[in-house]
């Protein structure tokens, strides 16, 4: 075996025992916009999925961490619990604070989008009537006020904020999931549209979607579309 092979082997075990955990249910929901940013700030990490609740109790248990909800990550001897704090610390340990926001007006405008966001992540995985043939009527019934917001703040921008941040990465992550219930669902928001696309061909973006690390399955169990 040459020494160079070697030496490669040797930092390929360092990167595996290095990654990260990030832990959730076998679905995308509120943890692929964090594996997603994970892949494009260059992180090593591993899924973990909990198929029952009481795998989840159990380990839930043995954290002795105060805030303890999926999904979290575990970085070494270390648990970081809560969406928004794992995308902070993410962002802190790659040394990328730009995508939280480069000044204080885009921190507080990002804060703003992000806020419609949530409603449009709370609106959609609550939905129970809704059919993936009936996704238009519902995107413009029930989701259009959120996505009329965020075309008027997108303007003629790449990105939400202008530059790329955490943001971008939890709408673009929902508007993909629309897009896999029905190619159809953002054809009244072609500026959405354009965003999703520009999105996804990024080079890291492309890469994970392709591997065995994305979750198949959309949304929860209830959620109208069964995905």
């Amino acid at each position: 075996v040459s020494t160079q092979s070697t030496w490669g082997q040797l930092c390929l075990l360092k990167m595996e025992s290095d990654a990260l955990i990030i832990a959730y249910w076998p679905l995308r929901n509120r943890a692929e916009q964090l594996k997603l940013l994970a892949e494009y700030l260059h992180i090593p990490f591993q899924n973990k999925h909990y198929t029952s609740y009481e795998e989840w109790l159990r380990d839930k248990e043995s954290m002795k961490h105060p805030y303890p909800n999926l999904p979290y990550v575990k970085d070494g001897d270390k648990y970081i619990c809560e969406t928004d704090a794992i995308a902070y610390y993410l962002c802190y340990k790659a040394n990328r604070t730009d995508l939280l926001g480069r000044t204080p007006e885009q921190i507080v405008e990002m804060r703003m989008a992000k806020g419609v966001v949530d409603d449009l992540f709370e609106t959609i995985i609550g939905e129970k009537q809704a059919k993936a043939e009936d996704i238009s009527e519902f995107v413009s019934q029930k989701l259009g006020s959120h996505l009329d917001k965020l075309v008027k703040g997108l303007k003629d921008r790449n990105w939400v904020c202008g530059d790329i941040t955490v943001v971008d990465f939890k709408l673009c992550d929902l508007l993909k999931g629309l897009l896999t219930v029905n190619p159809t669902a953002l054809e009244m928001y072609p500026t959405l549209q354009a965003l999703s696309e520009r999105f996804e061909a990024l080079p890291a973006v492309a890469a994970f979607r392709a591997s065995d690390k994305a979750s198949k399955k959309i949304y929860p169990p209830g959620t109208s579309f069964k995905i």
